[in-house]
């Protein structure tokens, strides 16, 4: 599962192909998604990218979910159909750095820091993105997958329980990248998201 503030835990979740994401209609690490654990990277490791053919890096958030008002906390609980219902689910919203090989997701960086959604315009937080100290982008949340990180859950947990995965508390969703992903330089060394009340999210490269 997903820690709560200053901890980087392990955000659990249904394990899936990335194939079979894209084939439901997430395009890999350009859509929302469950995540599965392994594809969580430890916030203070370097990512090794020489294995991947085409690195690239966006921030996003992650998104914990929590027991549905009501619900028994499984994939038997009421369905997130629209991005109201999801929001009930939302535990907490963590900042985060993805890393693509092309358009798959190859590993995801979430920060130390989380906050309830309640009182929070995750729509309106801001991140600014740069590459070995140089800024490369901004944007807010109104960029996640369906305009919104609230939409973005819906989309992924609908999209996990039509495939009949399971979704309990503490399941982690990317809810897609919140900038183009950017091309990772050739000597690159370091990328940073810095969140709006999230914080820092640093990723350190490994070659």
């Amino acid at each position: 599962m997903i820690g709560g503030p200053s901890t980087t835990g392990n955000p659990g979740g249904a394990a899936r192909d990335e194939r079979d994401a894209r084939d439901d209609g997430d395009d890999g690490g350009a859509g929302a998604l469950l995540l599965p654990p392994e594809l969580l990277h430890p916030i203070e490791e370097p990512f090794d990218v020489e294995p991947l053919a085409a690195p690239r890096v966006s921030p996003g958030f992650v998104a914990r979910l929590g027991a549905p008002p009501g619900g028994n906390g499984t994939s038997g609980a009421p369905r997130p159909a629209t991005a109201l219902h999801a929001a009930a689910l939302l535990d907490a919203v963590f900042g985060a750095v993805a890393l693509l090989d092309g358009h798959d997701l190859a590993g995801v960086v979430v920060g130390r820091r989380c906050l309830a959604p309640a009182g929070l315009d995750l729509g309106l937080t801001g991140v600014l993105f740069d590459i070995d100290g140089v800024q490369v982008g901004t944007a807010a949340g109104a960029a996640s997958a369906g305009g919104h990180p609230a939409a973005a859950v819906a989309q992924a947990v609908t999209a996990a329980e039509r495939r009949g995965d399971r979704v309990t508390p503490a399941s982690a969703v990317w809810c897609g990248p919140l900038l183009d992903p950017v091309a990772l330089p050739p000597g690159a060394r370091s990328v940073r998201a810095s969140f709006a009340h999230l914080g820092d999210v640093p990723l350190r490269v490994r070659r």
